[in-house]
């Protein structure tokens, strides 16, 4: 997760959606382990009647300098663009079909090309799956 500040000078963290999903969330508490590190999610539009728009913000304890007690600061939470998140993903599944594709052999891939196309002749060059000739 990398951290930046915004436009108003608050901080802010950039992370992906999987790793915000992977929050517990807590909109409307805070969690009662108060373990300095331990980070949470929070919708501040929970109580605003607008919880179908989320504005996420993440919590996370610190130390204090009160003894007995523990801090808690927070940042803006910053996704990236949806139109990013899908042509990565897009791009990861394609190269992993293409590999797919790629390391079947040869006489195979021309195999099911003849089943497909109606042509169920074998050639001499592919192996018979039979083990003879």
């Amino acid at each position: 997760m990398k951290t930046s500040v915004d436009n108003a000078g608050k901080l802010c963290v950039h992370m992906t959606q999987s790793e915000l999903d992977a929050l517990s969330e807590y909109s409307c508490s805070l969690p009662t382990g108060t373990t300095i590190g331990k980070s949470w999610k929070r919708n501040v539009n929970a109580y605003t009647g607008r919880a179908d728009s989320p504005d996420w913000w993440m919590g996370y304890y610190t130390e204090s300098d009160l003894p007995g007690q523990v801090g808690i600061e927070w940042r803006r939470v910053v996704l990236p663009p949806v139109e990013s998140v899908w042509w990565s993903r897009s791009k990861i599944v394609f190269r992993g079909v293409l590999e797919s594709v790629l390391s079947v052999p040869r006489w195979f891939r021309q195999r099911c090309g003849r089943l497909l196309n109606g042509r169920q002749g074998r050639s001499r060059a592919m192996p018979s799956l039979r083990g003879g000739k």
